[in-house]
């Protein structure tokens, strides 16, 4: 068999902008790639496996909402018409940080509680500090489904 016979791989992979309808499976992949993340822990883990993941939830499912609302990149990747990846970008025209809506922190502080809501707020603003310019977005989230992980 030479190279010439062997027939093209069919790629069905698309990168859209995630719809409404994206975001509670959206909020699945995020949840998954994020629940092992040491920032996360140390910020909303307080013992108590079970309160860590509702929080853990709780604060994605509010920051998807806030970027959906607020119109930012929230980019899917699909195979075919299945949601396997995204990733989340933030421009300087949402506020971050302690810049925060205050809906936003009132939602979040129900979700995670005060302390994770500060320590939230405090990660963000560390990033601000060390943009080289207010041109710059912010990667929120990126993730990929781990049955789609490893595979180059």
């Amino acid at each position: 068999m030479t190279p010439t016979d062997i027939p093209p791989v069919q790629e069905t992979y698309k990168a859209v902008y995630l719809t409404a309808e994206d975001l509670r499976v959206a909020a699945s992949i995020l949840y998954n790639a994020y629940h092992d993340d040491p920032f996360f822990i140390a910020a909303l883990h307080k013992g108590d496996k079970a309160q860590y993941e509702q929080k853990l939830r709780g604060a994605i499912r509010e920051e998807l909402h806030t970027l959906w609302q607020e119109e930012q990149a929230l980019i899917g990747l699909f195979d075919e018409d299945r949601l396997i990846g995204l990733a989340c970008i933030v421009t300087q025209q949402v506020p971050l940080g302690e810049a925060r809506y205050w809906h936003w922190r009132l939602k979040m502080l129900l979700s995670t509680g005060w302390q994770s809501t500060q320590a939230l707020m405090k990660k963000e603003s560390s990033i601000l500090e060390h943009l080289p310019s207010t041109h710059c977005g912010i990667l929120q989230f990126i993730a990929v489904t781990p049955i789609e992980q490893k595979k180059g």
